[in-house]
């Protein structure tokens, strides 16, 4: 049986080596980057939010620079599936 993305994530900022945590911090602010061209509002909304509960609460205790890259890009995207009013309108 294989394992559900969130557990696998928490196992990794849990209890993975260093060198995972930096990695999957990486791969995450790669991905968020991307997801800026991604049109799927339902795909981009669960990468948003699997982001802020199985990365976001572990990665400043792994690298303080890359939890703010990361914490903007998920604002930044999440911001972009709920843009709010507009101005002057």
């Amino acid at each position: 049986m294989r394992e559900p993305k969130s557990e696998y994530l928490l196992r990794i900022m849990r209890s993975g080596s260093d060198r995972a945590k930096q990695l999957k911090l990486t791969d995450r602010i790669s991905n968020l980057t991307a997801l800026g061209f991604v049109h799927d509002a339902a795909f981009v909304r669960k990468y948003v939010d699997e982001t802020r509960a199985c990365v976001l609460p572990y990665a400043e205790a792994v690298n303080a620079n890359m939890f703010r890259e990361l914490s903007n890009l998920v604002d930044n995207r999440a911001q972009s599936l709920d843009p709010g009013p507009t101005r002057g309108g």
